[in-house]
């Protein structure tokens, strides 16, 4: 009698859907009157695991900015796509790389080309 058997281990991804907010206080670098202007972010993400890595999407939405004292403030809105890779090199230990690209979607600083005027590169 003849017998032939074969073990394997399967591992499924495992997908697990999130949403993150918070507050922000930002500036603009290079301006000498500016005060921090209070704003928030929101953001979708998932996060898929597969066996020792865990890659994580994200699309958030910012609402960025500077207060000036003479009340002529710049309100920016931005939109990041964020792309998060975590090696898990130990259970406790990971690398994380994480590019983001951002986009501006609006822009208020009280002039007509307020968007023009305010086209920042973003890339982090």
């Amino acid at each position: 009698m003849f017998g032939l058997f074969s073990f394997s281990t399967v591992q499924a991804q495992i997908v697990q859907f999130g949403l993150k907010g918070g507050y922000n206080s930002a500036t603009l670098s290079g301006q000498d009157d500016n005060k921090a202007l209070s704003g928030f972010h929101v953001s979708t993400l998932a996060e898929i695991e597969i066996v020792f890595l865990s890659i994580q999407p994200e699309l958030v939405y910012s609402k960025q900015g500077s207060a000036f004292d003479n009340g002529d403030d710049v309100k920016l809105d931005y939109i990041y796509v964020s792309i998060m890779a975590k090696l898990n090199i130990l259970k406790i230990l990971y690398v994380v790389a994480d590019p983001q690209f951002g986009f501006l979607v609006g822009a208020d600083d009280g002039a007509d080309n307020a968007k023009d005027n305010n086209k920042l590169p973003i890339f982090l």
